[in-house]
Protein backbone atom coordinates (compact mmCIF):
# COMPACT_ATOMS: atom_id res chain seq x y z
CA UNK A 1 0.00 0.00 0.00
CA UNK A 2 2.80 2.24 1.35
CA UNK A 3 4.75 1.61 -2.38
CA UNK A 4 1.57 2.19 -4.13
CA UNK A 5 1.06 5.74 -2.07
CA UNK A 6 4.79 6.54 -3.16
CA UNK A 7 4.08 5.79 -6.70
CA UNK A 8 0.82 7.56 -7.23
CA UNK A 9 2.73 10.87 -5.56
CA UNK A 10 5.67 10.46 -8.02
CA UNK A 11 3.51 10.24 -11.18
CA UNK A 12 1.30 12.97 -10.07
CA UNK A 13 5.03 15.30 -9.30
CA UNK A 14 6.07 13.66 -12.84
CA UNK A 15 2.98 15.45 -14.47
CA UNK A 16 2.99 18.84 -12.74
CA UNK A 17 6.77 19.38 -13.58
CA UNK A 18 5.52 19.67 -17.30
CA UNK A 19 3.51 22.84 -16.78
CA UNK A 20 6.54 24.30 -13.94
CA UNK A 21 7.24 28.07 -13.25
CA UNK A 22 10.68 28.04 -15.30
CA UNK A 23 8.76 26.69 -18.44
CA UNK A 24 5.56 29.33 -18.51
CA UNK A 25 7.52 32.20 -17.33
CA UNK A 26 8.65 34.61 -19.63
CA UNK A 27 11.02 37.36 -19.56
CA UNK A 28 11.73 40.46 -21.13
CA UNK A 29 15.63 41.95 -20.99
CA UNK A 30 17.91 44.49 -23.01
CA UNK A 31 21.22 44.89 -21.39
CA UNK A 32 24.50 46.07 -23.25
CA UNK A 33 28.09 45.59 -22.24
CA UNK A 34 26.39 44.57 -18.66
CA UNK A 35 28.41 41.98 -15.80
CA UNK A 36 27.17 38.27 -16.11
CA UNK A 37 26.23 39.00 -12.27
CA UNK A 38 24.20 42.40 -13.13
CA UNK A 39 22.37 40.50 -15.84
CA UNK A 40 21.67 37.25 -13.44
CA UNK A 41 20.98 40.15 -10.27
CA UNK A 42 18.46 41.81 -12.86
CA UNK A 43 16.70 38.40 -14.05
CA UNK A 44 16.31 37.25 -10.49
CA UNK A 45 15.06 40.88 -9.43
CA UNK A 46 12.20 40.91 -12.20
CA UNK A 47 11.56 36.90 -11.56
CA UNK A 48 11.36 34.39 -9.07
CA UNK A 49 14.67 32.71 -10.20
CA UNK A 50 17.55 32.75 -7.99
CA UNK A 51 20.88 31.82 -9.05
CA UNK A 52 23.69 30.13 -7.18
CA UNK A 53 27.07 30.04 -8.86
CA UNK A 54 30.62 28.97 -8.55
CA UNK A 55 32.96 32.44 -9.36
CA UNK A 56 35.67 30.04 -10.36
CA UNK A 57 33.60 28.13 -12.56
CA UNK A 58 32.27 30.78 -14.31
CA UNK A 59 33.61 34.89 -15.10
CA UNK A 60 30.91 36.64 -13.51
CA UNK A 61 32.88 40.11 -14.10
CA UNK A 62 32.96 39.44 -17.92
CA UNK A 63 30.92 41.63 -19.92
CA UNK A 64 27.64 40.60 -21.94
CA UNK A 65 24.69 41.85 -23.90
CA UNK A 66 21.43 40.03 -23.70
CA UNK A 67 18.39 41.47 -25.70
CA UNK A 68 15.15 39.13 -25.51
CA UNK A 69 11.30 39.86 -25.47
CA UNK A 70 9.03 37.06 -24.51
CA UNK A 71 11.86 34.48 -23.89
CA UNK A 72 11.96 31.17 -21.68
CA UNK A 73 14.68 31.60 -19.13
CA UNK A 74 16.63 28.70 -21.03
CA UNK A 75 16.88 30.81 -24.27
CA UNK A 76 17.89 33.89 -21.57
CA UNK A 77 20.85 31.92 -21.03
CA UNK A 78 22.08 30.48 -23.61
CA UNK A 79 22.62 33.60 -25.04
CA UNK A 80 24.09 34.64 -21.98
CA UNK A 81 26.50 31.94 -21.97
CA UNK A 82 27.07 31.55 -25.53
Amino acid sequence: MKLLTVLIFAGTMAVSASNSYSQKTKLDLQMQNASVSDILRTIESNSEFIFIYDASVINANSKRSVSVKGEQLENVLDQLFK
